[in-house]
């Protein structure tokens, strides 16, 4: 309780007396019957009102404050920090919150170090997908400002590398005999297949006339076979 006191104390304006402060708490004065639900309210709203001032969405921490019995059997209030939201700032800056929150409590009820009995912390997440693993045990042990040990993740195995098939080079096209003044890359396909056509029946017609020649060679000029003499 001696923390409790020490961060109420803080709280408490400086230019007033302690006594006064005392005397002047207006839930004090009322029943103990309507204390209770006074106290459970005004800590409620200290709350909300921490988390907006510092900027924290409210639906990020509820709290659930509930009566506990002293050791003098007289009635306390403890208040249970709920959080739904995983977010790793809160716990960085999880100690600052809660000195503020009691402060804030302090500042609406200067007796508050009478009856409220403390904080304790709940998280209750609704996804809980983003929070990571438990790390190495050597984590908690060495330097602060060594380099955290990421948890040991088993690496993927490599895809399959698939061969292509080798293609086939298509066979070379015959060379075709292509008129002067026409370029081969200018035909058309059916302009090259008249072309072949053309250029097989130049290849008949030249053999044609070369079996012919060659017959007459053996015929004189005068149309007529060479005499030979007659056997007797």
């Amino acid at each position: 309780m001696s923390f409790l006191t020490s961060i109420f104390k803080s709280a408490r304006p400086p230019s007033a007396p302690a006594s006064t402060q005392f005397r002047a708490s207006p839930v004090s004065m009322m029943p103990a019957a309507s204390q209770t639900s006074t106290r459970r309210e005004l800590v409620r709203v200290v709350l909300r009102d921490t988390l907006v001032k510092h900027g924290i969405p409210t639906a990020w921490i509820t709290g659930e404050p509930f009566v506990m019995t002293r050791r003098n059997s007289e009635p306390g209030m403890h208040l249970r920090l709920r959080v739904h939201h995983w977010d790793t700032r809160l716990l960085t800056h999880g100690v600052a919150f809660q000195n503020a929150l009691l402060q804030r409590i302090g500042l609406f009820d200067p007796l508050a170090m009478n009856w409220f009995m403390g904080i304790s912390w709940q998280f209750a997440l609704n996804d809980e997908s983003g929070c990571p693993a438990m790390p190495p045990p050597t984590i908690w042990t060495a330097p602060a400002d060594a380099a955290p040990v990421p948890p040991a993740a088993t690496a993927p195995a490599p895809a399959p590398v698939v061969v292509p098939a080798p293609v086939p080079a298509p066979a070379p096209a015959p060379a075709l005999k292509v008129p002067r003044g026409m370029e081969v890359s200018t035909l058309d396909p059916e302009t090259a297949d008249d072309l072949a056509e053309l250029n097989r029946l130049f290849m008949t017609g030249d053999a044609e006339f070369a079996q012919r020649g060659a017959a007459d060679a053996h015929v004189p000029s005068g149309g007529f076979a060479a005499t030979e003499p007659a056997r007797l």
